[in-house]
């Protein structure tokens, strides 16, 4: 899923709450590259937070404050990064890429079956 330009309004205005212009750019840039990884990936947008799904899974959440962005990837808390400059915005992105990788794997991982005889 490619997030079209403009954002939608809701990510616009998560956006519009930080007070940094360029910790603002981050974000956006973040969420549309989450979006682009696969056209499975879907964006819930709500009043504090914007979570990404994959396979009805969480594939990470992103909350926008002031000064930071706060995102958790996964279901579980175990991994999350403040984000408050570029750097860290990469290393979250590359937390949610390799995460992602997990998720598309086991997701087409099927158990094999034995072979009946013809």
């Amino acid at each position: 899923m490619h997030l079209p330009h403009p954002d939608p309004p809701q990510v616009s205005n998560l956006a519009d709450t930080m007070s940094d212009g360029r910790l603002r750019e981050l974000f956006l840039g973040f969420i549309r590259n989450v979006a682009s990884m696969h056209q499975d990936i879907r964006m819930q947008a709500g009043d504090l937070e914007i979570r990404m799904m994959f396979k009805d899974a969480v594939l990470c959440r992103v909350v926008p404050y002031r000064e930071l962005m706060h995102v958790q990837i996964g279901d579980y808390s175990g991994w999350e990064i403040r984000v408050r400059d570029e750097e860290a915005c990469l290393d979250a992105l590359d937390m949610s890429i390799r995460h992602f990788l997990r998720m598309f794997s086991s997701s087409r991982m099927r158990p094999l079956r034995p072979r009946t005889p013809a």
